[in-house]
């Protein structure tokens, strides 16, 4: 039974991961109609805007076309995203680095969650997402989005193929998801295994590659500049 359940998974990936989150949609916006009819969720703007979206707790739009890991944290359980972001990893980010910060914070969404190996697979896993995500911004989006400094700020002009760039990061994201929602569902040590071996560690080897051959492509950048710069120095 759970073999085919992983067969499943294994041809419908996509699909199944888009329902897997439509129950908390459904669960998180019913809670905030609720909430709503009841006179809660009021919140006024700095211009005296009247909103309701006070207790709003997921953006189902920005996460389907998310582009990163970082937009799904940031509209996906808002309060406690935001929670963990403020609490948890930037207490911890001066003090013992990014890295570990990170999975400071992961451990601790997972210890939140529950105790099932489920959870610890899924956030530990977006770890690896989330460092594969940092390479790939800086080494591949400079290719798609021009940077300047303008009175000392930052500007980013897109590119002709920006576009590409971003649906390329939508489609990741989905598998991404959909991939990373099968251990969270899961839950048991055993169906994830077989849920893995089935999927055949898919994410997990494209994450791995990805990221050592953007350690090749970094080396190779670094070793370049260092052979720029050894001939500037000759020339003056």
């Amino acid at each position: 039974e759970s073999r085919g359940l992983g067969d499943v998974y294994k041809r419908q990936i996509l699909s199944m991961g888009l329902n897997f989150r439509n129950q908390f949609y459904f669960a998180w916006k019913l809670a905030e109609g609720s909430n709503i009819m009841a006179g809660l969720g009021f919140r006024q703007d700095k211009d005296g805007n009247v909103h309701w979206n006070g207790i709003d707790n997921i953006d189902i739009i920005n996460i389907e076309t998310a582009q990163t890991p970082r937009d799904v944290s940031i509209y996906w359980n808002k309060t406690v995203s935001f929670w963990l972001r403020n609490y948890i990893y930037f207490k911890l980010v001066r003090r013992i680095g990014t890295f570990a910060a990170q999975i400071a914070t992961n451990l601790t969404s997972a210890v939140w969650h529950g105790y099932y190996p489920g959870y610890y697979i899924t956030f530990l896993f977006v770890i690896l997402v989330i460092e594969v995500n940092k390479k790939w911004r800086r080494i591949v989006r400079p290719y798609f989005v021009k940077t300047e400094m303008v009175n000392g700020k930052p500007v980013e002009t897109p590119g002709p193929y920006k576009q590409i760039y971003d649906w390329i990061g939508i489609v990741y994201m989905q598998y991404i998801l959909s991939y990373s929602q099968g251990t969270f569902y899961l839950l048991d040590i055993v169906l994830n295994w077989e849920f893995l071996v089935a999927m055949k560690f898919s994410a997990h080897l494209l994450c791995i590659g990805i990221l050592v051959l953007f350690n090749f492509v970094e080396k190779a950048q670094k070793k370049s500049q260092r052979n720029v710069d050894r001939s500037e120095n000759k020339t003056k």
